[in-house]
């Protein structure tokens, strides 16, 4: 499995102040799987993100990716947030291009459009988008850097019911397409087991349990009743 390796993460711990968020965390990330991270609030899942991401540093410790030490901002990383940080003054596809007009980058851009299903939106500003669209294209800015790694911080948190459900669907199937590495950041169990083939449980400053989840988004009724008890596992384990 060594080959199959994007990222190690080495005894790693953060502290702010005299407060001991993780410590001595180890994980491997493997290329093209969809790992989640659960457990009860404030207890390092965002923290942990965020130094995968570099926008933070660990006091000890090292993350390296593709054998690659992360030290600064991870360049080969996006992240997409509960707040979609989109442009307002800009178009939609401008959003993704960053107003680039070069040919290349406009064609790649409305492919992305068309993946997340916002073709007909192109000239549209985001202030006109829905919350649910304007996670979309969140998302096809995120894909237009080629990140290897994608990182999710509760994006989903703040739709409706029948739209983070439809988003989640998107996420996987984009994922899939992609062949992307992404690492998803929630409170909710059951988005975890629906959207995640591993689910990383932290708890009391690090890893507490690694859950193998083989029916990520399979939805027949089987499938749903075999997440719904690693579900149970994980809260329970939370919980106690």
């Amino acid at each position: 499995m060594t080959a199959n390796i994007l990222m190690t993460i080495r005894d790693i711990s953060k502290v702010y102040g005299q407060h001991i968020v993780l410590k001595n965390v180890d994980l491997d990330v493997y290329h093209h799987e969809f790992l989640a991270l659960v457990g009860k609030s404030g207890g390092g899942k965002s923290t942990l993100l965020r130094l995968i991401a570099g926008l933070e540093q660990p006091n000890n410790g090292e993350i390296k990716q593709s054998d690659r030490l992360i030290e600064k901002t991870n360049d080969k990383a996006r992240m997409m947030f509960q707040e979609d940080r989109l442009l307002p003054w800009m178009s939609v596809l401008d959003n993704i291009t960053f107003a680039s007009k070069n040919t290349q980058a406009q064609k790649e851009a409305k492919n992305l459009l068309d993946l997340v299903g916002l073709t007909e939106y192109a000239d549209v500003y985001p202030t006109k988008l829905s919350g649910g669209q304007k996670q979309r294209l969140a998302l096809a800015r995120a894909l237009f850097a080629h990140p290897d790694l994608l990182l999710l911080d509760e994006p989903l948190g703040a739709l409706d019911a029948l739209t983070r459900r439809n988003m989640q669907d998107l996420i996987i199937k984009v994922c899939q397409k992609k062949q992307i590495t992404t690492i998803l950041v929630t409170h909710d169990i059951n988005e975890a087991v629906r959207m995640a083939n591993r689910i990383v449980l932290i708890k009391d400053q690090g890893i507490k349990e690694v859950f193998e989840n083989p029916y990520q988004g399979i939805n027949t009724t089987e499938a749903k009743e075999k997440r719904a008890l690693i579900a149970d596992d994980i809260l329970e384990k939370i919980l106690n």
